[in-house]
């Protein structure tokens, strides 16, 4: 008998256990802020949970099959937030299903039911930003819409180039999924419209997406994501959704991680980190500065300015007051606020240094506090770019540089509006620039040792678009991208000038709306460039470095040691 009330008394301990998969050092029941129980909801559902603590790594929310990660969001107090694109669920009663996983994998769930009413909508392909490779445009357009029948529905689409220039039209009743090809007028950005009507001719709907082509040849497809690369390294690409969201992948991690969610405001600025990634973003009234790692957003700085500009770890950006700037540090979280009323102008270094020109005089700020002096008696010296201690500045149209205590002058025909990193770049020891020069323009590169080579270039404005450690250049003219080197003849056309181009190891990278694209040598295939009547092209070698203070060119100011003045 004893044995039989002890195993009553185990089946009874039994049935007061929780169920399966719910302990007690399972993370807390999450706590759903948003959206508010029972209440309307449109397609984009915006979520915020309270944050719970209790060592919750992972914060997820689903609407049926429809999933999405929430990311943790850090200022005075902390939340998860996200959203949800619910476009195409049937309108009614929903519920939202929230689940907590901590470290050791136990979980926790909280349903929260609303109502979905849905705005009508198209689903369009290609999206807004897509890059196409080949000579034909797959069209897909399904329209969504909850008083009518699609078959009621009838859409028209058009491809345009940027002029307006139709190039091909289609058009069907209640969805369309063709293949359109392109003529050879295509140039290498499209215009993409659809328009929706109902039986009485009334529009429902008009989009109008930028498209992006590139020649399949010239470049070599890495990957694509579902919005437009922001930012892209070895490994991670940041890119923005049509939501409005700023979401990462990353290669052997999955899924997609919500860096940014569109509910907190507008990003003007992003870009990768080594830890993650930096936003400034703008609000309704100021902008805020954020860092996201490891699923983890945290507000550093309320009431910032819109500019901002990355390097190596760190963050350089304006604050509110339209005075002060500051250099944060991504890996520590230490930020240094500087008054900007004592500078002119400013560039971050990797080192989170500031090369700052000041009253007549260039001086490098280290992060250690310390100054040292570049070079001084500049005048209105600006436009700074620097390689290690080389240092090149613009003064009206002259091209100066500062190395060793000594100040030359490369050119004196900078193009008009000249700007570091588009007319002169400096990398690795090499020197590239733009100048005008007998009515025509040319590149001309200094290698780190020996003579200048230049090529004439046979369009009328250019910019430099990267420059490699082997010397290797990348312009932009006449609506392309161009190859040229220390050794080569001319400049060979590689792709549009559309995009961001980015040397990552020894290899060149280009992203461009959705897809990130490996660049190769040539356009592979193609004719080589067609040069205007008349457009001849050349390279030289040449003795152009020379120095600027001697005689007449010195003029008076202060100067630091062993530097000499060039105004």
């Amino acid at each position: 008998m004893a044995t039989n009330r002890w195993m009553m008394a185990c089946g009874l301990l039994m049935l007061l256990l929780p169920p399966s998969g719910v302990y007690a050092d399972a993370p807390p029941i999450p706590d759903v802020a948003a959206p508010y129980a029972d209440t309307r909801q449109d397609t984009l559902l915006d979520i915020e949970v309270r944050d719970g603590g209790a060592g919750v790594t992972r914060m997820t929310a689903s609407v049926g099959d429809r999933g999405v990660g929430l990311v943790r969001v850090c200022g005075q107090a902390c939340s998860w937030v996200g959203r949800l694109d619910l476009r195409g669920i049937a309108k009614g009663p929903q519920t939202l299903l929230v689940k907590a996983e901590d470290a050791s994998g136990g979980t926790s769930e909280a349903a929260q039911p609303f109502f979905l009413v849905p705005q009508p909508y198209v689903l369009v392909s290609p999206t807004p930003g897509t890059s196409i490779t080949g000579e034909t445009v797959q069209a897909q357009v399904t329209p969504y819409s909850y008083n009518l029948e699609p078959s009621d529905l009838a859409i028209e689409g058009e491809l345009l180039t940027p002029e307006g220039e139709s190039l091909a039209a289609f058009s069907g009743q209640g969805g369309i999924d063709k293949s359109i090809g392109l003529p050879p007028s295509a140039g290498a950005e499209l215009h993409y419209r659809v328009n929706v009507y109902d039986p009485a001719r009334n529009v429902l709907s008009e989009q109008l997406h930028r498209l992006y082509r590139e020649p399949a040849g010239a470049l070599e497809e890495k990957g694509r994501v579902p919005g437009e690369i922001v930012d892209y390294d070895e490994s991670r690409i940041l890119y923005r959704t049509e939501a409005g969201d700023l979401l990462l992948r990353q290669e052997g991690v999955g899924p997609d991680a919500v860096v940014f969610p569109a509910r907190l405001g507008s990003p003007g600025f992003a870009a990768l980190t080594p830890q993650g990634a930096a936003v400034l973003a703008s609000g309704f009234e100021s902008g805020s500065f954020y860092t996201w790692s490891e699923g983890k957003l945290s507000l550093v700085r309320e009431g910032t300015g819109e500019r901002g500009e990355a390097r190596g770890g760190y963050v350089f950006y304006d604050e509110g007051d339209g005075v002060h700037r500051t250099v944060f540090d991504t890996s520590t979280g230490l930020a240094r606020t500087f008054d900007g009323s004592i500078y002119r102008e400013a560039a971050l270094e990797e080192d989170g240094g500031l090369l700052y020109v000041s009253s007549g005089s260039i001086a490098r700020l280290r992060p250690d506090g310390t100054v040292q002096p570049v070079a001084d008696g500049v005048g209105e010296a600006s436009g700074l770019a620097a390689d290690g201690e080389k240092v090149l500045f613009a003064s009206d149209r002259r091209l100066l540089q500062a190395a060793g205590g000594t100040v030359s002058e490369l050119t004196a025909g900078l193009p008009g509006g000249a700007a570091a990193h588009r007319a002169y770049e400096t990398r690795g020891g090499w020197t590239a620039y733009l100048e005008e020069a007998a009515g025509s323009l040319r590149a001309v590169l200094l290698p780190p040792e020996g003579a200048p080579v230049t090529a004439e270039l046979p369009f009328a404005q250019a910019e430099i678009a990267g420059l490699g450690t082997d010397g290797t250049l990348y312009l932009r003219g006449n609506g392309r991208l161009w190859r040229w080197g220390p050794e080569a003849e001319a400049p060979r056309e590689v792709s549009s000038d559309r995009g961001t181009l980015k040397a990552l190891g020894d290899q060149w990278h280009k992203a461009l709306g959705d897809t990130l694209f490996l660049v190769r040598g040539t356009a592979g295939g193609q004719a080589g460039p067609q040069w205007p009547a008349g457009g001849a092209l050349s390279a030289r070698r040449s003795a152009m470095m020379r120095p600027c203070c001697s005689g007449s060119r010195r003029r008076p100011g202060r100067r630091a040691a062993g530097v000499h003045p060039c105004g």
